[in-house]
């Protein structure tokens, strides 16, 4: 039998060992791709201007969850800010076109889909998922970049970066340094993993524009789905009324607080309220939105099951009063938007990953937690950082924000 542990120690079991042995796999193949990069360097062109110039064409690779690419926002703000001429890409999946929609911030979007952004099965090379990423990464190739930039500590970006072509290669050092003509001075492992990832990217966009740059990611919306959202809201008799948008889902599994939780502590917050709050859940049929909103109906108050574009849900965020939701990319989004937060954390790293932006932001969570942050699975035979939080937390966090509104 399993040793579960307890709050102040790693528990004994199987999951602990695999995690380290994950560790070391990494190390060995950071040190590999140094070792290969120095055989196949990428050298700085003579005579080249150390910052980025108008009318520069850069590429930044954002290909992993929505909310990278949201706390990725001060770099690209940074950018088109200091040079507004500059022709700035993203590569990473479909729906990035779809969340820099109406923001001015792009003037590309392109498909570029690493297999080891996948959750299950990320090296199975014979995967036909291995060949479109080999023949996407050789057509972009014809793009000719000026910069190709990551974010990211990763020495896979590193490699991506070389095989891209660009003239000048920028990102964090890490395995495979040799095939960056710009590694970004002043990050480390440790400065990286003990700041938020929305100032490393402000960082980032210093060193490559000489300018100060904010490390509070905003998204503004399009009129187009403003005004979508304003009608929707009309015809759902919600136009008069303080929304709470509930979105209950997660980038993995082991973050999710699951409906039950969320049902009570929206409850509990809108009590008192019932006749001035609606709220609007995000349709998602794998966290149980329906059944939540006919809960929520059941009880007294208004309720509505929403779905749509991300642009649209960009626009809703805009126009509501707070949104509860679990560590996710919507959380980044809804506090770029402008709009208060109440997320609820359970494995996920706070220091990095925190909800930021111009309205009010409330991480609940549970500490401490000596095995956070952790991604896939859990070492222990349950979530315990999330069963430790209780509906009622949530429910005065949420009581707070829909006052400070």
């Amino acid at each position: 039998m399993l040793e579960t542990g307890n709050l102040d120690g790693y528990p004994k079991t199987l999951e602990r060992l695999k995690r380290s042995i994950r560790s070391a796999v990494r190390e060995v193949v950071s040190y590999a791709l140094t070792a290969l990069s120095a055989i196949t360097p990428r050298r700085k062109p003579r005579g080249a201007p150390k910052l980025i110039q108008p009318g520069d064409r850069v590429g930044i690779l954002l290909q992993w969850g929505l909310g990278d690419a949201v706390l990725a926002l001060p770099l690209l703000r940074g950018i088109k800010s200091a040079c507004p001429d500059a022709e700035i890409h993203v590569f990473g999946k479909p729906w990035l076109a779809e969340l820099f929609d109406g923001e001015r911030l792009i003037d590309a979007a392109h498909a570029l889909v690493p297999p080891w952004t996948r959750h299950t099965d990320k090296y199975r090379i014979w995967d036909s998922q291995w060949y479109r990423f080999v023949h996407d990464i050789r057509a972009l190739r014809s793009i000719r970049l000026d910069w190709a930039i990551s974010p990211r500590l990763d020495p896979r970006d590193s490699l991506q970066l070389r095989l891209i072509g660009a003239r000048r290669t920028v990102s964090v050092s890490a395995g495979g340094r040799f095939w960056l003509t710009d590694p970004v001075p002043g990050i480390d492992k440790e400065y990286y993993f003990s700041h938020h990832r929305a100032t490393v990217a402000a960082h980032i966009a210093t060193f490559l524009t000489g300018a100060k740059v904010s490390d509070t990611p905003a998204l503004q919306g399009g009129d187009r789905s403003q005004a979508v959202i304003a009608k929707w809201l009309g015809e759902e008799g919600l136009a008069d009324h303080a929304v709470v948008v509930v979105h209950m889902g997660a980038g993995q599994k082991i973050r999710e607080w699951g409906v039950s939780n969320f049902r009570t502590a929206l409850l509990k917050a809108c009590k008192e309220q019932r006749e001035m709050v609606a709220v609007v859940a995000v349709d998602d049929p794998n966290t149980g939105a329906s059944e939540l909103v006919e809960d929520i109906r059941s009880a007294g108050l208004r309720a509505s099951l929403w779905r749509g574009s991300l642009p649209d849900l960009k626009a809703l965020l805009v126009s509501s009063s707070v949104l509860l939701c679990n560590d996710s990319g919507p959380m980044h989004v809804a506090a770029a938007c402008g709009c208060n937060v109440v997320a609820i954390f359970g494995p996920g790293s706070l220091e990095m990953f925190s909800p930021i932006g111009d309205g009010i932001s409330e991480a609940i969570f549970h500490s401490p937690m000596p095995c956070r942050p952790c991604y896939d699975r859990c070492i222990h035979q349950s979530p315990i950082c999330l069963e430790a939080v209780t509906p009622i937390k949530v429910a005065l966090a949420l009581r707070r924000a829909l006052g400070a509104n």
